[in-house]
């Protein structure tokens, strides 16, 4: 029940949009990437009224804007362990208002099913090896899933402790392991590179650690005393986690690769995926002459990875903004896709930008779930979702498999950006609050934090604490995306005297 609690964190409300706003700024997929009636998420669209949906979005986006304006476009995308209705529930009239107020985009975003249970049950129930079996034979196999699930956790979990542990030792005061130690000396190189040569290299920022040593010790005292727990719980964690994220790294590309009539046959027919439709919709609409198209994709989470799908099948668009918060995709997809989008629209002259934004590093390992009052004792395992991926869920071979929204992964291996796009590459990493984060449990999918220290609420509005914070920030407006200028992590200072500008530019 507790890892269950952790999991739905991430979640919210189940109120239901109002229709006409759903028909205008939402589209929603289900875990077979097929298209669902926004107003009602029970309801299958067939392909005809998917169509139908498309079509009237992209007619009310156009009549949005005045004749020969630039119709800019903003596609937000969430992330994982989030449901159809819970994502439904986050979009409401003044959502939309501020979006299109303060950012001057017309907004649309991408629901799609990645809560835990329905995820989970159908790895359980019917999913063999990416494909599901409807007979009777895929059934009679869920009992022995379960016990595979967490007979092999339990085998794992000698290494999962020890990768737990050594993660969550960053957390302490003057600790720093080898990787965090790599990674402070590519932030330095990063943010000293910026200042000598700023128009040929990647703009970088991390906002300060505003704890106190009385609220770092605090952290480490109760981690300390509920060690037991954690430790116990941590298979039951892998058991279901791990399976859970295979699961839902297959939605992200069933949304564009839909099944021929529920059959396990994928579709080799270009479009046939029910997110395809809106995708060729804007191609064919940017192609027209009724104005210049613009896109920024913002995608949370696993969201980035749906948003990597996007860009790889559709290149040709015009996205002037790729914003990623806390990234769930990999270090090599974001390799694989962004950076030759970004090259090709370096050649060719077009504006592009890409914005990695970022939990602060002492943030991620100090997450907390299912907190006792009034001491704040913890008992799941510690980290933000992408520490469990990297720790835990994942099945890396090398570094760049890691997750790309990381500052510990992306600050050591920053180098495979090409020099040409650098310029056009920015990473920013958030504060971390002063006044320690309260958790009130209210229900197995809404989680309430309340902030002790009221002096930080204002601060707090801008700089996400949680991985599930960056849904709450205002994702839509530029300045939350631009690199701050408040502090520098670790010690000692960067130097920008004549003989370090000198030694940089003999590494060039």
């Amino acid at each position: 029940m507790a890892v269950a609690c952790a999991f739905s964190l991430g979640g919210c409300g189940h109120t239901r949009i109002e229709g006409d706003l759903a028909a205008q700024h939402v589209l929603v997929f289900d875990g077979r990437g097929r298209m669902r009636l926004p107003g009602n998420p029970d309801v299958r669209l067939p392909p005809d009224a998917a169509e139908v949906q498309v079509a009237a979005l992209i007619d009310n986006w156009h009549s949005a804007f005045e004749e020969g304006e630039p119709r800019n476009l903003i596609i937000f995308i969430h992330g994982g362990l989030v449901g159809m209705r819970t994502g439904l529930g986050r979009v409401d009239q003044d959502l939309v208002r501020r979006v299109l107020d303060e950012g001057d985009r017309y907004p649309l975003f991408i629901v799609w099913q990645a809560d835990l249970g329905p995820t989970y049950w159908d790895h359980l129930w019917n999913m063999r090896r990416g494909e599901p079996w409807r007979g009777v034979m895929g059934k009679t196999l869920t009992p022995f899933i379960f016990i595979a699930d967490i007979g092999g956790a339990v085998v794992r979990a000698p290494i999962n402790w020890a990768t737990s542990l050594a993660g969550h030792l960053n957390a302490f005061p003057g600790f720093a392991s080898p990787g965090m130690r790599d990674a402070l000396a590519g932030h330095h190189e990063l943010t000293l590179r910026h200042r000598v040569s700023p128009d040929t290299s990647i703009e970088v920022s991390i906002l300060d650690d505003r704890r106190t040593l009385g609220e770092e010790m605090h952290y480490l005292a109760t981690g300390l005393i509920t060690v037991p727990f954690k430790m116990a719980l941590l298979p039951l964690l892998d058991g279901i986690g791990t399976p859970a994220w295979n699961n839902m790294l297959r939605r992200t590309k069933m949304i564009f690769s839909e099944p021929f009539e529920e059959e396990i046959i994928m579709t080799a027919e270009e479009g046939r995926g029910a997110l395809h439709l809106l995708a060729r919709a804007i191609s064919e609409e940017s192609a027209s002459a009724r104005g210049e198209v613009e896109i920024t994709l913002v995608g949370h989470s696993m969201g980035s990875i749906i948003a990597n799908e996007f860009i790889r099948h559709y290149p040709d668009l015009h996205y002037r903004n790729i914003v990623y918060m806390a990234a769930a995709c990999s270090i090599q997809d974001f390799r694989d896709t962004v950076v030759p989008y970004l090259v090709n629209a370096e050649r060719s002259g077009r504006e592009a930008q890409f914005y990695n934004l970022m939990l602060h590093p002492r943030a991620e390992v100090r997450e907390r779930y299912i907190m006792i009052p009034p001491l704040g004792l913890d008992l799941v395992p510690r980290g933000a979702l992408l520490a469990w991926i990297d720790d835990i869920f994942g099945s890396q071979t090398t570094p760049l498999e890691r997750t790309m929204g990381r500052w510990h992964n992306i600050m050591r291996l920053w180098q495979f950006i090409p020099s040409e796009i650098r310029s056009r590459v920015h990473f920013k990493t958030f504060g971390v609050a002063a006044g320690e984060p309260i958790s009130e449990l209210t229900g197995f999918a809404s989680v309430r934090r309340l902030f002790s220290n009221s002096e930080h609420r204002e601060w707090l509005r801008e700089n996400p604490q949680w991985h599930g914070d960056f849904s709450l920030m205002p994702w839509w407006n530029e300045e939350f995306w631009q690199p701050g200028v408040e502090g520098v992590p670790g010690r000692p200072e960067i130097s920008t005297s004549v003989p370090a500008v000198r030694a940089l530019r003999m590494n060039e």
